[in-house]
């Protein structure tokens, strides 16, 4: 018997003697569904995310070779990362809550899949949990488009021209590809179905129990629920670097407040592979966007925190950091 089939008979029992006290005592105490049920669920849910997460995976994960992504963002946020690195302090690409993402269907195209084939999953209120991401462009054509210099990403992410993208390389079994798919979406709920099929009569039983056990399902789709986005961000080619809230120790989360109105308090954690010395290895690059200005002085200037970056480096007897710096060649004119 396969793990994801003990997981769900597990579960089954224990529904079915819900069921049975149901039946005798003519009521259920939320206690044992949240205390007994709850988890059983949580258990098979993760596991059957585990199988279709393979379905994201990118060729040769096994392996955890390095995988050149790009990642657009803005001039502050490297020199922050260069300068903490630089300082000897830690230094990393930061996974960000997926509350604050700008997509406002972000992680609800897989929640609508479910809601729109069983009725009783759906919720009035926002749904729960997060994730916490890092996205990243995928070189699928790496012949013939420049990925890191497209004009496409300097308007949607590279602020107009004026920040930055970088060439990185991240172990690829930490990355998982973004589906567009509607068909998918839908494949990834059918073969959730045998757990929803289970669950179904304890949450007929009253409404308590019932949003109970609908939101513990949707915490467990943590770690696939942000795999699944419209047709519209298709241009993307997305990969996610991706930690479910449930595998972070609160005391690693981290909070940056905005400074504009309404304030905006956004949270984050750092991930060893995403670290300064992991993420620039050989073959890395760094294109500033053409609207940036005076290119030969900031080019002297990240040149200057590498190589402090890199003296520190070599006395602790680690690899240097190799970037390459270059001015974009994508020209944008602002009105």
């Amino acid at each position: 018997m396969s793990q994801v089939q003990t997981e769900l008979k597990d579960l089954n029992a224990v529904v079915d003697a819900g069921l049975d006290r149901y039946r005798k005592d003519g009521d259920l105490d939320p206690a044992y569904v949240r205390g007994v049920v709850v988890p059983k669920l949580s258990d098979a849910v993760i596991d059957y995310c585990r199988d279709i997460e393979k379905c994201h995976a990118l060729d040769g994960t096994e392996d955890r070779n390095k995988e050149f992504v790009i990642h657009y963002t803005s001039i502050h946020a490297l020199f922050s990362m260069l300068q903490n690195a630089a300082n000897g302090k830690k230094a990393s690409l930061r996974l960000y809550d997926s509350v604050h993402f700008n997509d406002p269907n972000e992680g609800h195209v897989l929640v609508k899949c479910f809601e729109k084939r069983h009725e009783w999953l759906k919720l009035e209120q926002e749904h729960p949990s997060c994730a916490y991401i890092a996205s990243f462009v995928h070189r699928i054509d790496e012949e013939s488009i420049d990925y890191e210099d497209r004009l496409l990403f300097w308007l949607t992410y590279g602020d107009q021209c004026k920040g930055c993208s970088l060439m990185l390389t991240i172990p690829n079994n930490r990355l998982r590809t973004v589906s567009y798919s509607a068909e998918e979406a839908v494949r990834a709920s059918d073969a959730l179905l045998p757990v929803l099929e289970t669950i179904e009569p304890l949450a007929k039983i009253n409404d308590a129990i019932r949003i109970l056990l609908a939101e513990s399902f949707f915490e467990s789709l943590e770690g696939i629920r942000y795999l699944y986005k419209n047709q519209d961000h298709q241009f993307e080619n997305e990969c996610r670097f991706l930690r479910g809230a449930s595998t972070v120790c609160s005391d690693d989360i981290s909070y940056e407040i905005s400074n504009k109105s309404p304030v905006i308090v956004r949270h984050y954690c750092e991930d060893d592979d995403l670290c300064i010395e992991e993420i620039f290895g050989s073959g890395s690059s760094i294109t500033i966007g053409s609207h940036v200005p005076d290119f030969d002085d900031l080019n002297k200037s990240l040149a200057a925190l590498i190589e402090r970056i890199n003296v520190r480096l070599e006395e602790e007897g680690k690899p240097r950091i190799m970037p390459t710096i270059r001015l974009s060649k994508t020209q944008y004119r602002t009105i």
